[in-house]
């Protein structure tokens, strides 16, 4: 994820020329700096239900 990241990041600079589209540029960081906290917590998120599910219901791992 972190390679992907720094690739984003690149791709971002090198698409956005900095003194004519420096708002875009700031944009484009901020929304894939969102999206990139999002997806983490989302799999935290399931990664730590999925152990409740196990756990609270005593159902096997295929189940939960």
């Amino acid at each position: 994820m972190e390679d992907l990241k720094y690739q984003l990041h690149q791709d971002i600079d090198h698409s956005f020329n900095l003194e004519q589209h420096a708002n875009a540029r700031i944009l484009a960081m901020e929304m894939h700096e969102l999206s990139q906290n999002f997806v983490l917590e989302m799999s935290s998120w399931m990664d730590a239900f999925f152990q409740e599910l196990v756990t609270s219901s005593r159902a096997s791992e295929e189940e939960a």
